[in-house]
């Protein structure tokens, strides 16, 4: 385990990725008439956070994900639940919130502020199509899915399988 990392400023980047499943943030330069996309300090922080689990190989905190079946049949997506625990890096470092209905929201803001990530330059970039993701689906174990019904009971895994 390495003990520290380090962060730097760049003067050049020769290739840089900035990129989400669907909808990637952009803004227009009027100067060269050209759509540029960038990424917010949240998704910036949310990958430096990664980099970090990568690197010691801590083990992000488990996110409990909501979802509900709405009176109607369809699937609502909730307000995810996070440990709220610093003991883990990425809750120490990032911050956390926990919102449920009927109990006061535990907060605790995050000590690194990072502001949006942008292209150099315009004319160093351009907009393409990739269907990537960065959900946390890909540990099912740590991170448990939580669907309720639309009277708000939690569903059990054979009701789950029948719904979908």
């Amino acid at each position: 385990m390495k003990p520290y990392f380090y962060l730097r400023g760049l003067k050049l980047a020769e290739h840089t990725v900035f990129s989400v499943q669907e909808g990637q943030k952009k803004y227009y330069d009027p100067t060269f008439g050209k759509s540029v996309a960038y990424s917010s300090g949240q998704q910036v922080k949310r990958s430096l956070l990664d980099f970090l689990a990568e690197e010691t190989g801590e083990a992000r905190a488990p996110i409990t994900f909501n979802y509900e079946i709405t009176k109607d049949d369809a699937l609502s997506n909730k307000e995810p639940w996070s440990p709220c625990d610093p003991s883990y890096a990425d809750q120490l470092i990032g911050g956390w919130m926990r919102a449920r209905p009927g109990v006061v929201t535990l907060k605790r803001r995050s000590p690194l502020s990072i502001s949006a990530m942008r292209p150099l330059h315009p004319l160093l970039v351009s907009l393409n199509s990739e269907n990537l993701t960065f959900d946390r689906s890909d540990k099912p174990g740590q991170h448990p899915v939580r669907v309720l019904n639309a009277s708000g009971k939690e569903l059990t895994e054979e009701q789950i399988g029948e719904y979908l």
